[in-house]
C-alpha cells in the first residue's frame, strides 16, 4: 500500500513539474518573441519541440496553452486570418467550459480563456461585445482571486481595463492601479520584465514619462542582452504604447 501511494506521489509530482515547465518554457519564448523578428513558423516550432511536454498536459492545460501560443500567433497575422483563429479558438473554450462555473477551473485556464475573449472582441458587434467583455473580465478576476501570482491575469486584466469605457470602470488609471498590484507577486525576472514593459507603456498613456522611462529601465535590467525596452523608449515621442 505504501509503494502505491509513493508511485502516485511521484506520479502527481512530475506532472506538477511538467505543467509548470511547459508555461514557464512559454514565458521564456514570449520574452524572446518580444527581442526578435519572430515568425509564424518559430511559434510553430515551439510547439513542435514541446509536443513530449504537452501529451503530458491534461486537456485544461493543453487548451491553456492552445490559447496562449495562438495569441502570439494572431500578433503576426493578418486581421482576415486573426479572427478565423479566434472564433474557433473562444468557441473551444465556451464548448470546454460548458455548463461547469469558472470556479471550477484553474487560474492559468481562465486568465488565458479572458485574453481570447479580450482580443476577440475587436471583431465582434452590438450585445456579443457586452457579453463576451462581461466573460473576460470575470475569468480575470477570479484567475487573480485563485492565484494572486498569475502574473498574465494581471496584466490582461489591466488591459480590459484601459480599453474598457468609465462606465464599466475602465480607464488607464484603473489599468495601472490592476497591474501596479501586480508588482509584488512577480516570482522571477521574466515576470517582473513584463510587469515593467506594460507599466511603462501605459505611464506612457498618461504623459508620465519619467514613470514610463524609469520602468523601461527596470525593465532592461532584468533580461540580458534584451532590446524591446530600448526600441520602446525610443517610440516614446508617439505617445502609443505597442500594444494597441
Amino acid at each position: 500500500m505504501k509503494k502505491i501511494i509513493v508511485a502516485l506521489i511521484i506520479i502527481v509530482v512530475n506532472g506538477l513539474f511538467v505543467y509548470a515547465d511547459i508555461f514557464d518554457d512559454f514565458t521564456n519564448f514570449k520574452i524572446k518573441a518580444y527581442n526578435t523578428n519572430i515568425r509564424v513558423s518559430d511559434i510553430d516550432d515551439f510547439y513542435q519541440k514541446s509536443i513530449t511536454q504537452i501529451q503530458n498536459l491534461n486537456e485544461e492545460e493543453r487548451i491553456a496553452l492552445e490559447n496562449m501560443i495562438l495569441l502570439e500567433k494572431v500578433n503576426l497575422l493578418s486581421s482576415e486570418d486573426s479572427v478565423q483563429l479566434l472564433f474557433s479558438q473562444n468557441r473551444k473554450c465556451d464548448s470546454f467550459i460548458c455548463g461547469r462555473a469558472y470556479k471550477e477551473f484553474s487560474s492559468v485556464f481562465l486568465s488565458s480563456v479572458a485574453d481570447i475573449k479580450s482580443r476577440y472582441l475587436s471583431f465582434l458587434s452590438g450585445r456579443s461585445v457586452i457579453e463576451e467583455s462581461q466573460k473576460a473580465k470575470d475569468c480575470y478576476s477570479i484567475a487573480i482571486k485563485k492565484d494572486k501570482h498569475n502574473i498574465n491575469a494581471y496584466i490582461g486584466y489591466s488591459l480590459w481595463l484601459y480599453f474598457a469605457p468609465a462606465i464599466s470602470g475602465g480607464g488607464v488609471n484603473s489599468a495601472i492601479n490592476m497591474l501596479k498590484r501586480a508588482e509584488k507577486f512577480a516570482d522571477n525576472n521574466n515576470q517582473e520584465y513584463l510587469v515593467n514593459i506594460y507599466l511603462s507603456q501605459l505611464y506612457l498613456c498618461t504623459n508620465n514619462n519619467k514613470k514610463a522611462e524609469e520602468y523601461l529601465t527596470k525593465a532592461h535590467s532584468l533580461i540580458d542582452n534584451e532590446t524591446f525596452s530600448l526600441y520602446l523608449q525610443n517610440q516614446m515621442g508617439s505617445k502609443k504604447p505597442f500594444f494597441e
